[in-house]
């Protein structure tokens, strides 16, 4: 039987809750929040929960808030893992898919272990696989 054991660090991601409504200016404010708690923490990987929070977002709105990550202090060496709730599948991996597309490392997850996991598996990795620069 093959096991395998992970240690995880608290200081080497961080996890955001939300609840409420998000509609395309408190989202964009969430991720202003992220951006800038990941930048002074120094800290690459996070996991934006938002199974609570409940919005209206359009696809229009989505790729705003995708056009929006720079403006709100992410790198491109951040990884960000969304969990949405079940209803919000194809929402939340349209939004990972614009991300990607313009070179976000951005996934959607149902599920924390699944977000965890593709936190942990792509240290090293962009969302096509591919050996980050510098590793």
């Amino acid at each position: 039987m093959a096991l395998t054991i992970h240690f995880v660090r608290p200081e080497d991601f961080i996890r955001v809750r939300t609840d409420g409504l998000l509609d395309l200016e408190a989202s964009k404010q969430l991720l202003r929040k992220v951006g800038a708690t990941m930048a002074a923490q120094e800290v690459e990987y996070a996991i934006v929960d938002l199974r609570q929070a409940r919005g209206a977002l359009t696809v229009v709105d989505l790729y705003e808030l995708v056009s929006s990550l720079a403006d709100s202090g992410f790198q491109p060496s951040y990884h960000l893992a969304i969990l949405h709730r079940p209803g919000a599948h194809d929402l939340a991996h349209f939004f990972a898919l614009c991300a990607g597309n313009r070179g976000w490392q951005i996934g959607a997850f149902g599920t924390f272990e699944e977000a965890f996991d593709w936190l942990n598996r792509n240290q090293h990795l962009d969302l096509r696989g591919q050996p980050l620069h510098g590793t």
